[in-house]
């Protein structure tokens, strides 16, 4: 089974690859941030479309938006999670949708303050897949890693 993990973002999309239960590839994907701000989501659909063509993944899986202290971000990683599930409908590719607490605390990730959380993150990546990858990366690369271990079929869309 191929599992595309994403941490996605207007600007910054973290992917992890994982074939077999073993992560096979990772990156970050970059949006122009000069383009207006839905010019930016339908840029990061399309690359995010254009990695799914590539990879033929049996699952996506994704976190679900949560609320930062800023409704205007809120909105748009709304939208932007919106954008990337029409995508995957529109390819017939199914995807999963897990809550950050849920893989977060699978994968040991400590701190209070999303600063920390993310130092966390970066470190375990480290530590337990020996890659040396930015906070994006590293939250995809942990999405995934609960979703070998905790992704079941009928959980699907």
């Amino acid at each position: 089974m191929t599992i595309l993990a994403l941490d996605q973002a207007t600007k910054h999309t973290g992917f992890a690859i994982f074939s077999e239960g073993k992560l096979i590839d990772y990156g970050v994907l970059n949006a122009d941030q000069d383009l207006p701000i839905f010019a930016r989501m339908n840029e990061m659909r399309l690359m995010i479309a254009e990695l799914v063509d590539n990879l033929c993944p049996d699952i996506v899986v994704f976190e679900q938006v949560q609320y930062q202290q800023n409704q205007t971000v809120y909105s748009q990683l709304s939208q932007l999670q919106g954008f990337v599930m029409s995508a995957l409908f529109q390819k017939d590719v199914p995807f999963y949708i897990v809550e950050p607490v849920v893989w977060k605390s699978f994968a040991g990730v400590k701190g209070k303050k999303r600063a920390e959380q993310k130092e966390s993150t970066i470190a375990l990546a480290k530590l337990i897949y020996k890659v040396a990858v930015s906070e994006d990366t590293a939250d995809a690369i942990f999405i995934g890693h609960w979703a070998v271990s905790n992704y079941k079929e009928k959980q699907v869309r």
